[in-house]
This record gives structure tokens, sequence and C-alpha cells, in this order.
């Protein structure tokens, strides 16, 4: 004799205990599911997160090369117009001595010189204002030039005369030297002086005849009298008159007609002696 109601009794037990089995493997599944995206967010985010600046400081990299190209490129444009304005200002500097040696050859070639063989040259170096008075021209044998040959600038202004002749260069003894012994004559009064260098280093006028011919501001010139200088040729103005204690002759100064420190271009009076 089969008893049913036992039967179904274990039967209802068994299939309720599928239905927890069930209920806990899908609770099971949903976690792992959940915990499996959260985790794969996370990983993501991390992931982007470490890539992000990565590619922020590959930007930055690829930035600072061109930078640093474009800033190889501006400094050599900043040399290359360095260099420009070097050459410009060298042949503007070219351009302006070309220009004041043309201007001084005009001026001298309309003056009373014209009747002189002439040829420029360039002062080198020297001592022109110091004791000796010597410069150095950039003309010598090559040129033709002579010892006693005259060195003028613009408006007859006589400056000295070659002393030594080179090949390709000559020295100059100037006015400023402690050997000139220069015959003049006041251009107005037309009378006689000897110029030359007092101990002090100062140009004043000697062996002349009467103290009352002096005035400040006479013009002197070279007289006939010189055998090493041309005459007429303009030599300076007398700067002061003052008397002296030992002579009975006043103390006359001469300043002339050239700057030394302004010399830069000359003159060479070649047909002469």
């Amino acid at each position: 004799m089969i008893n049913y109601p036992l039967h179904n009794n274990r039967f209802s037990k068994y299939k309720s205990s599928n239905h927890r089995s069930l209920f806990l493997s899908l609770l099971l599944w949903g976690f792992l599911i959940i915990f499996f995206s959260s985790g794969l967010k996370y990983i993501t985010t991390e992931v982007l997160a470490i890539a992000q600046p990565a590619q922020e400081r590959t930007g930055y990299f690829v930035q600072w090369i061109g930078d640093l190209f474009n800033f190889a490129n501006l400094r050599n444009e900043y040399y290359r117009l360095k260099e420009k304005e070097k050459n410009f200002n060298q042949n503007l500097g070219a351009v302006s001595v070309l220009k004041n040696e043309n201007a001084d050859l005009y001026k001298l070639l309309h003056s009373d010189t014209n009747k002189f063989n002439i040829l420029p040259a360039k002062v080198l170096v020297g001592d022109i204002n110091g004791s000796d008075g010597i410069f150095i021209i950039n003309r010598g044998l090559n040129d033709n030039l002579k010892v006693g040959m005259n060195i003028i600038i613009p408006d007859n202004i006589l400056v000295g005369r070659v002393i030594e002749v080179f090949k390709n260069y000559s020295k100059v003894e100037s006015l400023h030297s402690i050997n000139t012994n220069l015959s003049v004559l006041n251009l107005d009064k037309n009378f006689l002086a000897l110029l030359k260098k007092d101990s002090s280093g100062s140009l004043t006028l000697k062996f002349y005849a009467d103290d009352n011919q002096f005035n400040l501001q006479d013009i002197l010139v070279t007289s006939s009298e010189n055998q090493n200088y041309l005459s007429g040729l303009l030599v300076g103005k007398v700067k002061s008159i003052t008397n002296t204690p030992l002579t009975s002759q006043k103390n006359v100064l001469v300043e002339l007609f050239f700057e030394p420190s302004k010399l830069h271009n000359v003159f060479v009076i070649t047909n002469y002696p």
C-alpha cells in the first residue's frame, strides 16, 4: 500500500530546495556581474586617467620641440639682420668718408692751389700734436713722392712736409714739430716773423720788428723766405699777445688752422720741390 500523501510531501520539499538554490545562484551571479562591472569601470577610469596626462605630456613635448625650432629660426634671423645692419653701417661710413674726401678735393681744386699737382692721402698713425709732430701717410715711392713735398688740406692750409719716403708710405713732419722754423708773413700788414715752438710746446713768433704790428686774429701765411715751404699757404692766426718779464718783446702765440685730432685726409703737392 502506497502512502501518496507522504510522497507528495517529499516532492514539495525537494521542489522548494531547488527554488532556493536557483535564487542563490541568481543572487550570486548578480553580485558577480555588479562587482565585475564596477571593477571594469574603475579600471577603465584609472587607465584613462593615466593615459590623459601622458597624452598631455606628449602634446607639451611636441609643442616644446616646435617652439625650439621657432626660437632657432628667430635667432638666426636676428643674427642675419644684425649682420646686415653691420654691413650697412660700414658701407654708410665708407660712403661718408668718400663724400668728405670728395668735398675736400672739390674745395681744394676750386682754390688757388689748383696751380699745383696734388695727390690725396690718408693719415695713418702718428703723434701729430706730441713732441715730435710726426705722422704717417699712405703714399710713398710707388706714388713718386719725394722728401720736401708740402702737405696741405683744403683752403690752402699748410700742415707740414714729407721728411722720409718708403715704398708704400711716408713720414710727414707737421708744423707742431719742435723743429718748426717757418718764416711767416702778416697777410694784412705785410711784415715778417719767424714761427717757432717754445719750451712749453706753444707756437710763438720770434724776430719781428715792432710789437705794435700785432693784433689778435691776424692771419699769417708762409713767406717766400722759406726754402722748405711754398709761399702763400695759410698757417694760422694770432691767438694771444702778452708781455714778457725778461725781454722787451711781447710773447705772441699762434693758433694753427688745423686740428691734429681731426686730421684724417690730406693732400700732397707733388710738383715741389
